[in-house]
């Protein structure tokens, strides 16, 4: 198993507790670093885990070299242009028949306003926000689909962490404002309960496709 973006490895070792061999691949030697911490004490338990430092775009295997391609909210930092290259890099390095798990931010969730506009206050007031853009479950299956993917299924999952995000129901103030939100918070339950039942207004995109 591949999880490309691995970061300070917290996905990469529960694949390994399912007694899979799984690589981690980031491009930040502090991330890599943190990881390697991670997988040397998880080592203590016979964890199959290997951290790799290396470029997404050019990941350091051979073509077919997994089983399973697997990324948690990383595709979002990359500008569309650059999305075919990434299912493209990672069609490469699959096995016949092997599988791509992706989960992204969903695009139409009521948290991607609330980023967007504090992406662009950060940007005029730093520290400045890492670039993000969230994406649509159509756009992902379709990017996927012709850099050659056969999809096996999509979700949008989270409603309540997407209403909970954007409409910040954890706070009962921002920046000294009363949220009145906050007052209803049983009443959002209920709508986001009839939302993921209809795979609406979800914080997340999950998609799983077949070289």
């Amino acid at each position: 198993v591949l999880e490309a973006g691995c970061g300070e490895g917290r996905y990469l070792l529960s694949v390994a507790a399912e007694s899979a061999v799984a690589v981690g691949l980031d491009f930040s030697p502090l991330a890599g670093f943190r990881a390697r911490k991670a997988v040397d004490s998880a080592r203590a338990s016979n964890a199959l885990v290997t951290v790799t430092l290396g470029d997404i775009f050019s990941i350091p295997f051979a073509s077919a070299s997994f089983d399973l391609y697997c990324s948690f909210g990383v595709f979002e930092h990359f500008k569309r242009p650059q999305h075919p290259l990434l299912f493209a890099e990672a069609l490469r390095v699959l096995r016949p028949g092997g599988y791509l798990y992706v989960e992204v931010p969903h695009l139409w969730s009521l948290w991607s306003p609330r980023r967007a506009i504090r992406y662009w206050y950060r940007s005029h007031h730093p520290p400045a926000l890492v670039w993000q853009k969230n994406l649509s479950r159509s756009y992902v299956v379709s990017v996927a689909e012709r850099a050659g993917f056969r999809t096996v299924e999509s979700h949008v999952l989270d409603a309540w962490g997407g209403l909970r995000a954007g409409l910040s129901l954890d706070e009962r103030k921002l920046k000294g404002v009363p949220n009145p939100f906050s007052y209803a918070v049983p009443l959002f339950r209920l709508i986001s309960e009839a939302c993921e039942r209809r795979e609406w207004l979800g914080a997340s995109v999950v998609y799983i496709g077949r070289r």
